[in-house]
């Protein structure tokens, strides 16, 4: 697991997030780190639910599957998809914390994926991507 000094990734991201807010103290309870690759964390509850359209799940695979390297339920990973009709993006589905995070975005150029905005904050650097249909997703990594 990344640790930060004193704390885990998740718990300062919390942090910052509610120093941001105004609020000093932490959260009562804080989310589940799901391990996934060893260069990259999923921060989400039990699995990670993208909302697609109804003729998208294929290429909603291949995106999530090959260019985040993220594993379906099915092959025992947190990833599900719910085919929505009709179909309305979700502006902020997920956080995906990398180790590298140049490289990460470089392997995303590659695939045609362009951040969509960023921000430097206390702990990590985030940055902003959009998947095929409009999902919104953060990528985090430690500054």
């Amino acid at each position: 697991m990344l640790r930060l000094p004193g704390l885990r990734l998740d718990e300062r991201l919390l942090l910052a997030d509610r120093e941001e807010a105004g609020r000093s103290s932490p959260p009562a309870r804080l989310p589940r780190e799901v391990r996934m690759p060893t260069d990259r964390w999923l921060i989400a509850r039990d699995e990670l639910r993208v909302k697609v359209p109804q003729s998208g799940e294929a290429e909603a695979r291949r995106f999530y599957g090959e260019v985040l390297g993220l594993a379906p339920v099915e092959e025992g990973g947190q990833l599900a998809f719910d085919i929505e009709v009709p179909f309305r993006p979700v502006a902020e589905l997920a956080a995906l914390v990398v180790a590298d995070l140049e490289g990460f975005l470089a392997r995303l150029a590659e695939h045609g994926v362009r951040p969509a905005g960023g921000e430097q904050l206390a702990f990590f650097e985030r940055v902003y991507v959009r998947d095929p249909f409009g999902n919104g997703l953060e990528i985090l990594a430690e500054r």
